[in-house]
């Protein structure tokens, strides 16, 4: 009676694993297929990232960060970010968002932003 709740229990975990295999693969799948027919998001690098940071090699390469992939290294999200969703201007990106309607002249600190 032991022997047969024990064979019970292994024939159990068994499918068990084999089912949750199954899914993980057909997961696995699935996203590879999304990836595949979205395709890649082939973007260029701006000027002012260094070709020896991540993202910052010449020529086309994949979209890494920000909305959808579209931006390749982390110092263009950030200094994006700062211009754009902040409207603080960086040694980057020195001109203001073209989309805000400001008048009023801004003070600006000169030399605070640079590389580390």
């Amino acid at each position: 009676m032991l022997g047969r709740n024990i064979i019970n229990y292994i024939i159990y975990f068994i499918c068990l694993y084999i089912s949750i295999l199954i899914l993980v693969t057909y997961y696995r799948m699935v996203l590879l297929a999304m990836v595949f027919l979205a395709g890649p998001r082939w973007i260029t690098a701006p000027d002012f990232v260094l070709t020896t940071e991540i993202g910052g090699r010449q020529g086309k390469q994949f979209g890494r960060f920000g909305r959808k992939a579209s931006v390749s290294s982390l110092v263009q999200q950030t200094a994006t970010a700062f211009q754009q969703d902040m409207g603080v201007t960086n040694n980057f990106l020195r001109e203001e968002p073209s989309d805000v309607d400001d008048t009023v002249p801004d003070p600006e600190v000169e030399g605070q932003l640079s590389w580390i």
